[in-house]
């Protein structure tokens, strides 16, 4: 068993109303990089403002050697198919294989109209809004897409 700790970058944002108060996150994962703690961060459109969790990975990535990286959980429908895949492989090389993705669907009804996503056609589409979401993401990763 894995343990991880979710990055506080959602709390940052909320105690400024101007420039977040960053380094209480950056100290938080080095802490549990050094104590072999996972970090994760998550991403929302309507839940409180937090920081974009792509670039907080990537920025992870260069000041952790150990702790997994994860998203908990990346919504894919908010971003074009090829640049969320670009992104993944980046942050996956830049951090020596160390990014643990977790992809999932809008919460609820407000999500789902934000996102322009249909309740059905995410639960028939597995979480990926455009079908070729997993080819690209698998090409990128170096995976056989089929």
């Amino acid at each position: 068993m894995r343990l991880g700790v979710l990055l506080p970058h959602r709390a940052v944002v909320l105690q400024s109303a101007r420039r977040p108060p960053l380094e209480a996150c950056w100290t938080v994962a080095r802490m549990c990089d050094e104590a072999r703690l996972d970090l994760w961060v998550g991403d929302s459109i309507v839940a409180k403002p937090r920081l974009e969790p792509l670039t907080t990975l990537a920025y992870l990535a260069a000041i952790t050697q150990h702790a997994r990286l994860g998203t908990a959980v990346l919504l894919p429908a908010l971003r074009q198919p090829t640049v969320l895949a670009h992104a993944l492989a980046n942050i996956d090389q830049m951090s020596h294989g160390r990014l643990v993705l977790g992809l999932g669907v809008a919460w609820g009804e407000r999500s789902t109209i934000t996102m322009h996503c249909h309740q059905a056609l995410r639960a028939t589409d597995l979480a990926l809004p455009c079908p070729h979401h997993h080819v690209v993401i698998r090409v990128a990763i170096g995976c056989h897409p089929f």
